[in-house]
């Protein structure tokens, strides 16, 4: 063919070749003989001839294909069922989608999620869907989400007030010498509080290592 100038005889020659594993060519299948070409050939070679057993042969020849295949192949584990959520390759990427119908042994009809088209894909192209459903929006108004106003807020000091103003009703209008003692040891408390939080933390002198350990400086002498 690379020395001919023409595609067509290259083209003829492929035609009479006979088929990998069949004893008949392309030519023979389809027009039940040999074509005629530049090579000397007998007439009887040429004459009509159906290919009788044609089907069988190439039949023992897949058989024999899928026996070698089978040899270094793994068994299909994976089985879908209709309605199942899964995930498709179309391409580069992987599209949510679910199991429409089942085609042959190995392929299924799948029906995307983001473009509703139907695609048949094999088994090898699948997978189950485990990734958990989407969260719920952050906007949603059925969530209750109760604010408090400032007059809502707790202070301790509040009820002890108002238990100061009923037993100062019942004495008399003075309160009562526990009120006062308890309402002195509650305001102490909270200024001590708030002196804790105001002052501020306490520096250590030594240096630490990113692993934590401590540097001591060496000691020096002072005169």
């Amino acid at each position: 063919m690379n020395k001919s100038q023409d595609p067509n005889i290259a083209i003829l020659q492929y035609r009479n070749i006979p088929i990998t594993g069949l004893k008949y060519s392309p030519a023979q299948l389809l027009f039940n003989r040999r074509l005629r070409d530049n090579i000397p050939t007998l007439k009887i070679n040429l004459k009509p001839a159906i290919p009788a057993k044609a089907r069988q042969e190439f039949q023992s020849r897949q058989q024999k294909q899928k026996v070698f295949f089978d040899r270094h192949a793994k068994p299909c584990k994976q089985d879908f069922k209709k309605g199942d959520k899964v995930r498709v390759q179309l391409k580069d990427k992987w599209i949510e989608g679910r199991i429409h119908d089942k085609h042959q042994t190995r392929s299924y009809w799948i029906n995307t999620d983001s473009d509703q088209a139907m695609y048949r894909r094999n088994t090898r192209f699948i997978r189950h869907n485990k990734s958990p459903p989407a969260a719920p929006a952050q906007g949603n108004s059925d969530s209750y989400n109760p604010v408090h106003s400032d007059n809502d807020k707790i202070n301790p000091n509040n009820h002890l007030n108002k238990d100061t103003l009923t037993q100062s009703k019942h004495s008399g209008g003075f309160p009562s010498h526990d009120l006062l003692q308890s309402h002195s040891s509650a305001s102490t408390q909270k200024a001590d509080t708030q002196t804790c939080r105001d002052s501020p933390p306490i520096q250590h002198s030594h240096y630490k290592t990113k692993c934590g350990r401590s540097i001591r400086p060496p000691p020096k002498l002072t005169l």
